[in-house]
């Protein structure tokens, strides 16, 4: 699959509307998971002195970085094939003092994942499954981790009862997902869930809606695809509000 069909799956948008997503996404400072989660989620196993560089895929304007070098004092690499995402990312570093601490880098994550590396905790937060299902998943992103390390992933499973949805045809129900977790060999240490935040997805609609706007009064050519992501959008709010809950995994990579 082309990179950009990657992407354009990741963002549910249409290729054509990736030039303006940082438009219409321009109020957005978290664009994946939310950071606190992640945070409580080291904290509350008490490894985050085991970890001293981390590896942010798809990490979007640097909010989930930015959190844990600010908490933690690591240092951590963000990845993204947005740059537009990843000015956002180095301007924020800077205004939160971390500068030094973070690196933003544009990069192909699907090529990125098959470098064996040496990382002490790899971060893949609400990215959906651009790897395959959730077992390809976690085995592809064990591949940049040093023996022993963490890995943390934030998304969502299905509710009992849920209908099937284009983009989430990889999604599964609590223990199933477990299940295929554990196929892949790591090691689950802590899991994480709670429910979804509706008011949260009303206000993120009011302002992917407010700027979907004024594109399309400077780009009115733009109006049909502006129209079919906004609907997709809204689609999946409802959806997610519905049928889904939010898990973070914590997750080791065998010692040996």
């Amino acid at each position: 699959m082309r990179p950009d069909l990657d992407v354009a799956a990741t963002l549910e948008c249409e290729p054509e509307l990736l030039p303006y997503l940082p438009e219409i996404l321009q109020d957005f400072d978290e664009l994946g998971s939310d950071p606190r989660r992640l945070i409580e989620c080291l904290e509350g196993e008490c490894v985050a002195d085991d970890i001293r560089h981390a590896l942010d895929l798809c990490c979007g304007k640097g909010a989930t970085s930015i959190a844990l070098a600010k908490r933690f004092g690591m240092r951590i690499d963000g990845i993204d094939a947005i740059e537009a995402f990843l000015e956002s990312a180095r301007a924020a570093a800077v205004d939160a003092g971390v500068d030094e601490l973070c690196r933003f880098t544009t990069g192909d994550l699907c090529a990125f994942v098959t470098r064996p590396g040496s990382y002490d905790l790899v971060i893949f937060g609400s990215v959906g499954p651009i790897l395959g299902g959730i077992t390809k998943t976690v085995t592809h992103l064990m591949t940049p981790l040093r023996n022993g390390g963490w890995l943390l992933i934030d998304d969502s499973v299905l509710l009992p009862g849920a209908p099937v949805r284009p983009g989430f045809e990889a999604h599964t129900q609590l223990e199933e997902t477990r299940r295929r977790v554990e196929m892949s060999g790591a090691e689950i240490v802590a899991m994480h869930s709670s429910g979804s935040d509706a008011l949260g997805h009303d206000s993120d609609m009011q302002r992917i809606v407010r700027r979907a706007a004024h594109l399309v009064e400077r780009r009115p050519d733009l109006a049909a695809l502006v129209a079919r992501y906004v609907e997709r959008q809204r689609g999946e709010c409802s959806f997610l509000e519905q049928w889904t809950r939010d898990v973070t995994w914590l997750l080791r990579k065998p010692p040996t």
